[in-house]
């Protein structure tokens, strides 16, 4: 460490002399350590190592979230089709539904028809709710994942996350022997 100083001062006699005092302070101080039982190797090692770690994690980090957009956004992306799915099942349901109540009707088939196909009516809209709730749950944490403000159950098809190049990332062998 190196350090410098000035001081000026001024002083006024009763006889009106002014005499002007000057100091200049110059410093210099030298640390110095052998490093006999390599205790400063170590440090700086440690030092290397710990930012080897921080980095480490951030790129593990950066995985994790990666691997959880990817998640919500396939979990979104199924929901979606099975909503259509079974939209269509519904309807498809619904006429049988119709048509068990007017074979019932005739005399063609039974009342035994005619619940069993209620019941598959309202299991088809129970899993269309649960769906409807997967949709929502699914793109609004994938809207949180990236900063954003939840808004409902729909995500553009073409949000497909772009997960950055994973060959920077060493291979787990490789962080063993670090």
């Amino acid at each position: 460490r190196v350090g410098a100083k000035y001081e000026n001062e001024r002083e006024t006699e009763d006889n009106g002399q002014v005499t002007h005092t000057d100091t200049y302070t110059l410093s210099a101080q030298f640390e110095w350590e052998a490093d006999i039982w390599g205790r400063l190797r170590a440090k700086k090692k440690a030092a290397s190592l710990l930012v080897q770690e921080q980095k480490a994690l951030s790129r593990q980090t950066l995985l994790d979230l990666q691997t959880r957009l990817v998640s919500h956004w396939i979990r979104h992306q199924t929901a979606v089709k099975l909503e259509k799915l079974v939209q269509s099942q519904q309807e498809k349901n619904s006429q049988l539904l119709e048509l068990t109540r007017f074979k019932a009707g005739l005399g063609l088939g039974t009342r035994l028809d005619v619940l069993q196909q209620s019941r598959h009516l309202a299991q088809l809209k129970q899993s269309a709710t649960t769906i409807n709730i997967d949709l929502l749950t699914s793109a609004n944490a994938y809207k949180v994942l990236l900063g954003l403000a939840p808004s409902g159950k729909t995500l553009p098809p073409e949000d497909l996350p772009c997960p950055a190049p994973l060959s920077s990332l060493p291979a787990p062998k490789q962080l063993l022997c670090l």
